[in-house]
């Protein structure tokens, strides 16, 4: 499968070209977390230069389709000048704006609506997101969330998230924008068979004894 890893919309991986080729690229994906991506770049590499912390918008694609989007957030370079490159999901960018302190009464989508209108307000159009699909339901179809410090909207998402439920997921569209969703299912499965000594190379189960109590001696007048 062909991989491909871009820096801001310049190729700086194809695993097809030996001159591009990287030490490591491993990718952590989360729900309703940012997910990170960890990228090894020996010296000499084309790209080396390539990735500033906070500003560089990374992409990485598997066979052609999207796989994942964020930002290079360390760059760090060992002994023999081998740069590595923690990247942070695109959900993150919700921490870079802030929600001043707030009262929201109303629907759990429209407050969705709201926070990432709010947040759009305050980010450059890479860091925006357009509002998709909410198929979260709540039994009143109400919610109350306030706080009278500011907070930011990654957090307040999150509690929305910690009320009603649901996962965020994140969609690209034709033009490059990016489309967030509150879903109640994420519509995802896999028909992966999962065979011991094929595809599950360990297992063990642990039976630990730290909670186990022989006696309760109660102290007191």
């Amino acid at each position: 499968m062909i991989v491909q890893v871009y820096a801001d919309n310049v190729l700086a991986y194809d695993s097809r070209l030996n001159d591009y080729a990287l030490l490591t690229l491993q990718v952590t994906k989360t729900l309703n977390k940012a997910g990170t991506a960890t990228i090894t770049i020996p010296p000499g590499h084309p790209a080396y230069n390539w990735f500033s912390q906070y500003r560089t918008i990374v992409t990485i694609y598997r066979g052609g389709a999207l796989y994942f989007r964020g930002r290079a957030l360390i760059v760090q370079d060992d002994y023999y000048k081998q740069r590595t490159v923690t990247c942070e999901g695109e959900f993150c960018f919700l921490r870079d704006s802030v929600i001043r302190p707030y009262l929201y009464q109303d629907s759990p989508a429209n407050v969705f609506k709201s926070l990432i209108q709010t947040h759009n307000e305050q980010m450059e159009t890479v860091k925006q997101f357009s509002v998709g699909e909410i198929t979260v339901t709540d039994a009143n179809n109400y919610i109350r969330l306030e706080s009278e410090t500011a907070e930011q909207t990654a957090d307040v998402v999150s509690k929305l998230l910690e009320r009603v439920g649901g996962y965020i997921v994140i969609t690209g569209n034709q033009d490059g924008s990016r489309t967030i969703n509150w879903l109640a299912e994420t519509g995802c499965s896999s028909n992966q068979v999962i065979e011991f000594g094929s595809n599950l190379l360990d297992f063990a189960r642990d039976a630990g004894n730290d909670d186990i109590i022989t006696a309760i001696i109660p102290y007191g007048a």
